[in-house]
């Protein structure tokens, strides 16, 4: 018998420009309606009993907004990991470095994460890609 490891195992998701159709400041994001796919995606995971952790670039002062938009659409998470330094407006290389941080310092040695949801062809390149995490 193989035994896993004691860790729970997880599914990392992009808020950003995967759960909303593509990526709104906080005004739009409200009326922006959930990624099919990606929903799919973490409903079927959440089934399977797998932790739901989220990142997102948007800043920390929004995670109510954030929190409220994953609720009004029923996406289930565990966690939820926001971004503490960036404004709003961030390039694909500083949310690549931002995500790479949060999972470094939150998950990397806590979870035995499966897959990463990921819109960004760049993060998926680079921050998952040297991590060993595949990417769909």
């Amino acid at each position: 018998m193989i035994r896993h490891s004691a860790r729970q195992t997880a599914v990392v998701v992009s808020f950003d420009n995967v759960m909303p159709h593509q990526r709104r400041d906080a005004t739009e994001l409200s009326t922006s309606v959930p990624s099919d796919w990606s929903h799919s995606v973490v409903r079927s995971m959440r089934r399977r009993g797998f932790q739901i952790i989220i990142l997102s670039s948007y800043p920390e002062h929004m995670r109510p907004i954030v929190e409220a938009w994953l609720e009004a659409n029923g996406v289930p998470f565990d966690r939820l990991l926001m971004n503490a330094d960036m404004g709003d407006d961030s390039e694909a290389e500083d949310c690549a470095i931002m995500r790479g941080a949060l999972f470094d310092e939150h998950v990397r040695d806590y979870y035995c994460v499966l897959f990463a949801v990921e819109g960004n062809p760049i993060i998926a390149a680079t921050v998952w890609a040297e991590r060993g995490i595949h990417c769909v």
